[in-house]
C-alpha cells in the first residue's frame, strides 16, 4: 500500500512537472527574452534622446540669420514665383528681363523605383528654363550674381541667339541667352 501511494505521489509529481512545471518554465523563458529584447530597445531609445536633446542644443546656438540663409540656400519647398521673381531682380539689375520661364520636376516612377531599388534622395531637384536678352557683358555679370546667390542653382544648359539691333540697352550686339538651370528643395 506504501509503495503504491508513493507511485501514485510519483506520478502526480511527474505529471504536475510535464503539464505545469515545463510549460510555465518555458514561458518564462520567452518572457526573458522579451525583457531583454524591450531592455535593449529602452536603452537605444534613452540613447537616441540624449543625441536628439545634444542635436537640439547644438540647433539653438545656430544664429538666426544663418538658418535663414540655410532656408535660402535649399528651402523646404520650391515656390516658383519666387524663383522666378529673385531671377528678375538679378536680370533687372544688368537691364535685361526674364522670358519664358517654365518650371518642370524631376519625376521618379514608383513602380520603376520599386522594381529596380532606386534610393529616393532626400532633396527634390527641379528643371528650369527662360530666356535674356542682352550685351554679353550683362549677361556675364547677370550669371556671376546667379553664382554668388544663396541659392544652390546649377546652369545645366546654355543656348545663344543672336538679336543685334533689338532692345539689349547696350551699344553693340544684342543676344537671347537661353538658360536651363537646376535649383533643389528639400522633401
Amino acid at each position: 500500500m506504501k509503495s503504491i501511494i508513493q507511485l501514485a505521489i510519483i506520478c502526480i509529481c511527474v505529471a504536475i512537472y510535464i503539464f505545469y512545471i515545463k510549460p510555465t518554465g518555458e514561458d518564462l523563458k520567452v518572457l526573458m527574452d522579451t525583457k531583454s529584447q524591450y531592455d535593449t530597445v529602452l536603452a537605444s531609445s534613452i540613447k537616441l534622446k540624449n543625441e536628439r536633446d545634444k542635436v537640439n542644443a547644438e540647433y539653438r546656438t545656430i544664429l538666426p540669420e544663418n538658418i535663414d540663409r540655410l532656408n535660402k540656400m535649399i528651402p523646404d519647398n520650391f515656390n516658383p514665383v519666387l524663383f522666378a521673381n529673385e531671377l528678375s531682380f538679378l536680370a533687372s539689375k544688368y537691364g535685361m528681363l526674364v522670358k519664358d520661364f517654365k518650371v518642370d520636376e524631376a519625376k521618379v516612377d514608383t513602380r520603376e523605383a520599386i522594381i529596380n531599388q532606386i534610393e529616393l534622395k532626400p532633396y527634390k531637384t527641379f528643371t528650369v528654363t527662360f530666356r535674356v536678352t542682352g550685351a554679353y557683358s550683362q549677361f556675364e555679370s547677370f550669371l556671376a550674381d546667379i553664382e554668388k546667390s544663396l541659392r544652390i542653382i546649377d546652369v545645366v544648359g546654355l543656348g545663344l541667339r543672336s538679336v543685334s539691333g533689338q532692345g539689349g540697352g547696350s551699344v553693340g550686339n544684342s543676344y537671347e541667352y537661353s538658360l536651363e538651370v537646376k535649383t533643389y528643395s528639400l522633401r
